[in-house]
């Protein structure tokens, strides 16, 4: 996972924040019972959003939390989700294979440094990926594994179109996202809104790699597709393909009907993404100069 959907706190409301970092905080704990404390380190906001989503479209959804302290600081409040095991435990399993894949493929595209710290930690992350295939969320390992493969495929044609790049990346969320819903209706929605968040995530990567892609001659669906050769490059066609695939996830989410966590995850999906692109950009900005 890479961190990128998440929350725009200035126009989300105390009472809304308070509950995403209960749900974040929950994760965490979610994670360390199952795998471990060392794969609390694998925590991230996309995880949230996925226990959000999910929990937002099913029946037994409760925006109710507990507070608590947190483990590694007891100075520190915490706010904990009660109730919701199955679902954290899905969002733990999928967090730890994702993770999985994203250490091979580091493993795969990376310099010599962090190629070899990714090997250190390989063993450990196979032990855990282990475990997390015999859970409810076997059926991901397997899926993720072959749109893995088929990523690889397409990224050493060094193929010229975006589309073609993410669409990997599109499946597997859409596939993650739909996972065990019965409900006809919401299961074709949030495939939709998983396939465009997948590619948006996959595009918002690249967007945010192509100054360390020129450096180190990776391969980057934008820098194939613009000939980008320097850092001076023109930002705008990237920046609206990121913003229709962004505007594409909202119109599919605004055909739920949902009531718990709906503020939190409009504001992820209608101001959060927005902000990612706008951060990435001006950063990008400061480094061209």
């Amino acid at each position: 996972m890479f961190g990128y959907v998440r929350i725009y706190k200035p126009e989300l409301k105390i009472k809304d924040y308070e509950t995403y970092k209960a749900a974040y905080c929950s994760v965490c704990r979610a994670l360390g019972r199952h795998y471990g404390v060392i794969a609390r380190g694998l925590l991230s906001y996309d995880a949230t959003f996925l226990y959000l989503y999910r929990a937002a479209i099913s029946e037994a959804a409760d925006c109710k939390y507990e507070k608590g302290v947190c483990p590694f600081n007891p100075l520190k409040k915490c706010g904990y989700i009660c109730g919701q095991d199955k679902a954290f435990e899905f969002v733990a399993s999928v967090t730890v294979i994702l993770s999985y894949f994203k250490l091979i493929d580091s493993i795969n595209d990376s310099g010599f440094f962090k190629r070899f710290f990714c090997r250190l930690a390989l063993p450990y992350m196979k032990r855990k990926y282990k475990k997390s295939k015999s859970s409810l969320s076997g059926f991901v390992c397997r899926y993720r594994k072959k749109t893995m493969n088929e990523q690889a495929q397409i990224e050493n044609e060094k193929t010229l179109s975006t589309d073609l790049a993410a669409d990997p990346s599109a499946k597997a969320l859409a596939a993650i996202m739909t996972y065990g819903i019965q409900n006809e209706e919401k299961r074709l929605i949030s495939k939709r809104v998983g396939y465009c968040l997948g590619r948006w995530v996959y595009l918002t990567d690249a967007y945010d790699d192509i100054t360390k892609d020129l450096k180190s001659h990776n391969y980057n669906p934008f820098i194939e597709k613009y000939k980008i050769e320097s850092k001076a490059f023109d930002r705008e066609p990237i920046i609206k393909s990121l913003r229709l695939t962004a505007n594409e996830a909202a119109l599919a989410f605004n055909l739920l009907d949902i009531k718990c966590y709906k503020e939190i995850l409009e504001n992820i999906i209608f101001d959060g993404l927005e902000n990612q692109q706008k951060m990435i950009t001006e950063k990008d900005k400061e480094v061209s100069r």
